[in-house]
């Protein structure tokens, strides 16, 4: 029985350690294919690199957000402006001819 035990322990333990091998060449098979479509970025960066991407994007969907609402505003700013350059040039015209008229006296 010890013996059984014994070989059935070595058994197990060639198994686990080829078992190990063998993740230990995909790790390396990962690795190595990781390095070869990300050499920026290293394995344990990902996630954060990916946090940080997913805020960046939001901060820019937040920032397009005001710039939509600006634009409008200026849009409308623009369009005031506008028709107070026309006022102001209409003004000034009747405002050169009373000053003729009241020359002319």
């Amino acid at each position: 029985k010890e013996a059984a035990d014994a070989e059935a322990a070595r058994s197990w333990e060639a198994q686990t350690a080829a078992k190990s091998e063998e993740q230990q060449r995909q790790l390396t098979f990962l690795l190595q294919e990781w390095e070869r479509r990300f050499p920026q970025l290293a394995p344990g960066e990902a996630e954060h690199a990916y946090r940080e991407l997913r805020r960046k994007d939001e901060e820019a969907e937040e920032i397009r957000g005001r710039l939509d609402i600006s634009v409008k505003f200026l849009d409308e700013k623009s369009g005031s402006v506008q028709l107070l350059q026309t006022r102001i040039a209409e003004l000034d015209k009747e405002l050169a001819g009373w000053t003729a008229q009241h020359a002319g006296k």
